[in-house]
């Protein structure tokens, strides 16, 4: 059973992070997104076959929006059952530990900075791949350049990441 890479949900917070907060918006007030937001990406994480997911962007709105509405559920449980004078952040909580949310938001900060230092053609060619799922031969006629190109433009992405990871010198 393998794990969603860190690498795999930094791009898809990358891609999409912000339509992400904008969809959560209309359901959730603005104190909550963060939080939805972070369990979203915590859950892709944590899935157990990333190689099921057929469409990233789809799954990420679908777990998101499923959040939303277990949120929503427990705020109107706990505002229900809150007696006069406890506040509610007094309850609680039921999120992520601190610890494993700060240790997620440096691991997209660290992914956001290494993708952007690759170069605009090479991050794009990564980004369509690991993403949008597209097939070296779709990207190649979508950018304009060889499957071979295209190759060494997702090898040379995955050779920055690991080395940038593990702390050796580029």
């Amino acid at each position: 059973m393998a794990k969603c890479s860190n690498e795999f949900v930094s791009a898809l917070f990358e891609q999409y992070g912000r339509d992400l907060s904008g969809f959560l918006s209309r359901r959730l007030e603005s104190q909550e997104i963060e939080d939805v937001t972070q369990k979203t990406y915590l859950q892709l994480l944590e899935h157990p076959n990333p190689g099921e997911i057929r469409n990233p962007h789809a799954y990420l709105f679908k777990t998101a929006s499923n959040l939303a509405v277990d949120h929503m559920r427990r705020r109107r449980v706990h505002t229900d059952r809150i007696s006069p004078g406890v506040e509610a952040e007094a309850l609680a909580s039921t999120g992520p530990e601190p610890d494993a949310a700060v240790d997620a938001s440096r691991q997209i900060a660290n992914f956001r900075e290494i993708l952007a230092g690759l170069p605009p053609l090479c991050r794009t060619v990564f980004l369509l791949n690991r993403i949008d799922g597209l097939s070296h031969a779709e990207i190649a006629r979508r950018v304009g350049i060889s499957k071979k190109s295209v190759e060494r433009h997702i090898v040379k992405a995955l050779e920055r990441f690991h080395r940038r990871l593990h702390r050796q010198p580029e």
